[in-house]
């Protein structure tokens, strides 16, 4: 099967969403299936929105127990590095 986007080039997997065949250089793997390049601006964005909503829940925990920004700050890093290494 040859990609949709590169005609030229052999698939290496199909798009989870609308189920396009692509090629290694268009498939985008976000931990939890292959995207083509059209789906995955969006599979970016709602992962950037699962990082802003942990932030979020980190402050108000913080604010909550007395934490310093600082704090907050290193363990949302943590937390990023080890979400982003999955």
């Amino acid at each position: 099967m040859r990609c949709y986007f590169h005609r030229d080039a052999e698939s290496v997997g199909v798009c989870c969403h609308c189920h396009r065949a692509v090629c290694v250089r268009c498939a985008k793997y976000d931990g939890h299936g292959v995207f083509c390049p059209e789906h995955n601006e969006k599979t970016y964005s709602l992962s950037f929105t699962r990082h802003y909503l942990m932030a979020i829940e980190l402050a108000r925990e913080a604010a909550a127990k007395g934490m310093r920004t600082m704090d907050v700050i290193e363990s949302l890093e943590k937390q990023m590095k080890e979400f982003s290494s999955r």
